[in-house]
Formats: structure tokens, sequence, C-alpha cells
């Protein structure tokens, strides 16, 4: 299968450090094709809020699949996600290492008919130059 990759937006911080902005740019989903979002730790610190809609008609077609992988916490396996229709829905992964792949991607998979659009925000980390 060929994902349909979601790039992680990272916002920019202001000078003082407390507040960090950015636009927003959100991906249609394509169910049959599942997600891929490539360098989902590229930001060093962890963070990851992966932002859904769903536009589905059908009420079944409602759940997404968040992939576990190969390290330690991944024996907790997949995390299946209901979200109602006609919503959008904030999914921050706490335990990132559990869904993380072998090449620091995060993959998705949504239900037959899952309609609706998706972006991934992470906090950004490192040294702002002056």
């Amino acid at each position: 299968m060929t994902r349909d990759s979601v790039s992680v937006i990272l916002p920019t911080p202001d000078t003082t450090q407390s507040v960090a902005t950015s636009t927003l740019s959100a991906t249609a989903i394509n169910a049959a094709n599942g997600v891929i979002i490539p360098d989902a730790l590229a930001n060093k610190n962890n963070s990851l809020s992966i932002v859904v809609t769903n536009a589905s008609t059908a009420s079944a077609s409602n759940v997404i699949l968040v992939k576990s992988d190969l390290y330690p916490n991944a024996l907790l396996g997949n995390c299946t996600i209901s979200v109602p229709q006609n919503s959008t829905m904030c999914i921050q992964l706490q335990d990132i290492s559990r869904f993380e792949q072998k090449d620091g991607s995060i993959l998705i998979n949504f239900s037959s008919g899952y309609s609706g659009t998706i972006y991934a925000v992470a906090k950004s980390a490192g040294v702002v130059s002056a």
C-alpha cells in the first residue's frame, strides 16, 4: 500500500519563547491509502498531536488505527480510536515510542469509507537565534 504523506508542522516560537505559531494545512484523507507521518520525532522532544476531521456520512466509517511497531511499548499493540461523525478530534500521542516505526515514522489506517482531513503538529525544540 502506498500511503499518503503528512508532514509534521513545527510552530515557530517568538523571541520570548512564550508563544509559538504556525499556519495549519490539512491533508485530505484517502482511507484506502492510509497515512504515513515521516520523521515524526524530528522535533526531538517526543511531542506529537494529530488532528483529524471526520466528514463521513456512514456511521461505520469513523475508526482510525495508529499502528504499533518494534519498541518495547509496542507490546501494548495498535490503538483504535473512534472519531464521531462531523467532528474534529485532536489526538495527542503520549507514549510515542509505542507507535514509532523503524524509520521514525508513524502509520495510521482508516476504516473503509472514512472521509476527512488530517494534520500533525509537534512542539519544536532547539535553540532559537536572536
